[in-house]
């Protein structure tokens, strides 16, 4: 999906680049022209924010992505400890009562 949206931010960039240049060339009317220049600006824009979004991860974010995933991991594996240790005391006593 991010690599079909780069694409299309791309290519409507491109494609409008190309078209204000042609209606330049062509000399249309200033209002048309201005029109263009605004599309393609913004298209150019929506374009670069595609491409900086889908930037690799660099060493600081990926530290810190990492940080994040281990502290998920050791929340969840204290609370699976804990788990257990509550079935544990309930059956101790269960037992408790029974024997």
């Amino acid at each position: 999906m991010e690599r079909t949206s780069r694409l299309a931010a791309g290519m409507s960039a491109g494609a409008l680049w190309v078209t204000i240049t042609t209606a330049a060339m062509v000399e249309i009317s200033m209002k048309l022209y201005l029109l263009g220049c605004l599309a393609t600006g913004i298209a150019s824009l929506w374009a670069l924010v595609e491409v900086w979004i889908a930037r690799p991860d660099h060493d600081g974010l990926a530290r810190i992505r990492s940080k994040i995933y281990r502290a998920r991991l050791d929340g969840a594996l204290t609370e699976e400890a804990d788990l257990e240790a509550a079935e544990d005391r309930k059956l101790r006593r269960y037992l408790d009562r029974v024997v």
